[in-house]
Parts: C-alpha cells; sequence; structure tokens
C-alpha cells in the first residue's frame, strides 16, 4: 500500500478552506518520507555537502514542486474566485489532485446589491407601447405605425397609476398601451407634459388592468441627481427593443452635458450603460436603487461607442410637480428676444460684447423693468453674455419670483445695473427667454 500525505493550506477563518490532497503510490514505496525530506533540505545547503540525484529522485522532487506550486496556484485561484464570483467550485487539475474551495451556497441580494436594485425596481419600470398615424406616400396614405418605450411609476393611488416618460415616447399618438407584465396591459391617456424637457407624465386607471391582483407593482424612488458623483457606478433600466425588464450596468460619465434635441437644449447625465430604442423614459439608477435620470437618447454613429443621456431626476421631480399641483409646467421668464454681439462685431461698431435685444414682450418682466429694444444686456448674474443659450440657462435656474441681476449697456453711453423680478412663462411655450 502506499502512503498518503496530505498538506493544508490554511487561509483565514470565513474567506476560504482549502485542502490538497496528494497521492503517489510509487514515491511512496520506493521513498522513506524522511529520507524525501532530508533531499529536499539538501538542495538549499552548502555544495561540498549537497548529495547527488539520481533520475528517480530528480523526477520525485520535480513532482514535489509540481504540486506545492500547484496547490499556491489553486489556493490563489480560488481566493480570486470567491472575491469576484462569490460561487461554489471545485477545481480539478485531472492529475490526481483537487482544490476544494467552501464557499457560499449562492449569491444573495446581500451579497450582490445590484440584483436586489433590480428586484426592487423591476415592478416600478414599465414598458410603453403608443400607436400613431403618418401620412405616407405621394397621395399621403394614412399608416397605422407603432413604437416603444419604458417608463417609472412614480404614484400608486386607490384609483389610478402614474409613470414618467419621455415626451417623444408618447408624441402625438392615437392610443397609448402599458405593459406590466407580458399579458397584463392596459390603456393610458397623457396626464401633462413637457415639450422643451422631453418628459410626459401617462395615467392608468386600476379599473382598466385585467388582473391587478396577480401582478406586483411597486413604485420607484427619486435620488438627488445633484448628489450624483462622476464615476460612480448605474444601471439602465427599461425595454430596449421589446426585451422587458432588461438591466444594463455602466458609470455615470458626465454631468451637464449639452445636448440638441428636436425642441429644445437639454443639460444631461451621461452614461455608458448600454441604452437603445426602447430604454427611452426608462430609469436610470445608483447603486441605492434610486432613480437618478430618465433615460432618453442615445447618439449612434460608426465612431461612437457608450454615450446613452438621461434627463436628470431633480429636473424630473421638479415637472411631476408642476404637472401635480397646477396642471402645466411652471417655467420662470424674462420676456426678451435676442441675437449675440461677437468680439469682431463689438470691435467692428465700437459696442460691447453681448446679447443685443431685439424685442421686449408685452406685459413681460423685462418690460415692466423698463429693458428696450436696442439695449444690450453685457452680464446676466455676474457672468459675461457670449450667447443666447447662455441667458436661457442662468433664467432656468431661477424659480418663479426670483430676482435675475442684469447689467445693461444702452445706447452705448449708459451702464444700467437691474433686479428683474421673474413671473411664470406663458402656457403657449413660447421659446423665448
Amino acid at each position: 500500500m502506499g502512503e498518503e500525505y496530505q498538506k493544508e493550506i490554511k487561509e483565514p477563518e470565513n474567506i476560504l478552506e482549502i485542502e490538497a490532497v496528494i497521492s503517489d503510490t510509487d514515491f511512496a514505496a520506493n521513498y522513506a518520507k524522511q529520507d524525501t525530506i532530508k533531499n529536499v533540505k539538501g538542495l538549499s545547503g552548502d555544495k561540498k555537502n549537497r548529495k547527488k540525484f539520481n533520475f528517480d529522485q530528480i523526477l520525485v522532487l520535480v513532482i514535489i514542486f509540481a504540486i506545492v506550486f500547484g496547490a499556491i496556484t489553486g489556493s490563489s485561484l480560488a481566493i480570486v474566485n470567491n472575491i469576484f464570483y462569490n460561487t461554489n467550485k471545485t477545481i480539478d487539475t485531472g492529475i490526481n489532485y483537487q482544490v476544494k474551495a467552501t464557499l457560499p451556497n449562492q449569491i444573495t441580494l446581500q451579497n450582490n446589491p445590484w440584483a436586489k436594485v433590480y428586484q426592487d425596481l423591476a415592478g416600478a419600470v414599465v414598458s410603453i407601447t403608443s400607436k400613431i398615424d403618418i401620412a405616407t406616400g405621394f397621395f399621403n396614405i394614412v399608416q397605422e405605425q407603432e413604437g416603444g418605450g419604458s417608463g417609472v411609476i412614480f404614484l400608486v393611488d386607490d384609483q389610478r397609476i402614474l409613470i414618467l416618460t419621455n415626451h417623444h415616447v408618447v408624441e402625438g399618438t392615437k392610443e397609448i398601451r402599458v405593459s406590466f407584465t407580458p399579458t397584463v396591459i392596459a390603456n393610458a391617456d397623457i396626464l401633462g407634459k413637457d415639450v422643451e424637457g422631453d418628459l410626459a407624465i401617462i395615467e392608468v386607471l386600476k379599473k382598466n388592468i385585467p388582473d391587478l391582483n396577480k401582478i406586483t407593482i411597486s413604485v420607484a424612488v427619486f435620488g438627488d441627481s445633484e448628489k450624483a458623483a462622476v464615476g460612480e457606478f448605474v444601471a439602465a433600466i427599461g425595454n430596449p427593443l421589446g426585451y422587458d425588464d432588461s438591466m444594463a450596468l455602466g458609470v455615470l460619465s458626465a454631468k451637464d452635458r449639452d445636448l440638441e434635441m428636436a425642441d429644445s437644449k437639454l443639460k444631461l447625465l451621461q452614461t455608458d450603460a448600454a441604452i437603445n430604442p426602447g430604454n427611452s423614459g426608462g430609469a436610470l439608477v445608483n447603486i441605492y436603487g434610486e432613480v437618478i435620470g430618465i433615460n432618453t437618447a442615445k447618439l449612434y454613429g460608426s465612431e461612437i461607442e457608450g454615450m446613452g443621456f438621461a434627463i436628470p431626476s431633480n429636473y424630473a421631480k421638479g415637472f411631476i410637480d408642476d404637472i401635480l399641483e397646477k396642471g402645466y409646467v411652471s417655467r420662470p421668464y424674462l420676456g426678451v428676444s435676442g441675437q449675440i454681439i461677437t468680439k469682431e462685431q463689438a470691435s467692428e461698431f465700437d459696442i460691447p460684447e453681448g446679447i443685443l435685444i431685439t424685442k421686449v414682450y408685452t406685459g413681460s418682466p423685462a418690460e415692466k423693468n423698463g429693458i428696450k429694444r436696442g439695449d444690450i444686456i453685457i452680464e446676466c448674474d455676474g457672468e459675461q453674455m457670449q450667447e443666447i443659450e447662455q441667458l436661457s440657462s442662468l433664467i432656468a435656474k431661477h424659480s418663479v419670483g426670483e430676482e435675475l441681476r442684469l447689467t445693461i449697456s444702452r445706447e452705448n453711453e449708459t451702464s444700467l445695473d437691474l433686479s428683474v423680478k421673474l413671473s411664470e412663462k406663458p402656457v403657449d411655450n413660447m421659446v423665448e427667454p
């Protein structure tokens, strides 16, 4: 009978337990254990006293070295596996040698936070299908087309379910259908919209939902997008290409990205989490399961990879409050139109750089504070004016009733410092600031 040798590799408790078992009948039959240990020690001894080895002994030493090296390597792999994958594994080298790792039986919600995020939000993100009539061809033949997107449930009461989505998902639709599951589908109506901000709220009445008691509906928690940090992990949850309840991980790549949409210029969150057609209106969430953005767009092109965008949750929360309280979006309003005066133009005509006022709207805060056509806005809230969008952005940072500080040049002679109290923008969605 051969002698069996066992070598134990001890790791800190509760991290990993590894057992290496070595069997070799020929080795045990030809060499005693003590002789082998002595020979191994001889390798590091004095050259004069070093024992010469025959071929069989060298072969035995090579086997011992391979076994020990394999045990160390195997234990390292098992530790890495435990840290990154946390699964139950047995690594078998196939040469009568095994490294066994005793690990947790399964990935749990406690040791995988993203699994818990998905579980908590799966019932709060829904699929939206919209139908629209489009006139096509020379004879303008009307054809029905179908589009898809996602939505985030933010309020549930005794009678209805309110869902936040993108305006472009439901724009111009004659029918909106919400899928809570592949088999539980209900009609929805638009409750409010924000064309400039690309947001809309749709309403589903509970009485119109078949088998309501058979589905799980949860309400999403909205976080503070201002506190979101570039580089933190995020996930996009939605229904890309009709694949319900999909989740894609990434990071928050940037904040305050300017993106030109069809009707406006938005400041958005940027992420490399996969956002595809059908994700629009879905949730961009942080590791705590808070919605920090509403997925809205993606850049396409052969040279573009991983550039998706989401509307910040703080903007979305303001939109929700306005619709629920007033039924429309409340925006601060100055009431002027203008054009930029470039550095070159200023030098040529000997006038200040800034925004030349070309129109002042009747009844606007600008008119009430004496601003006239031909005035040049040099500064707003301490910032030198270099483009029209800059003025619009500064106005948008204020609430209705707050004051905007302006420095104005009049007829290239007088400089005026004004504090203009902003009013509420008319509901007709004028594009002027």
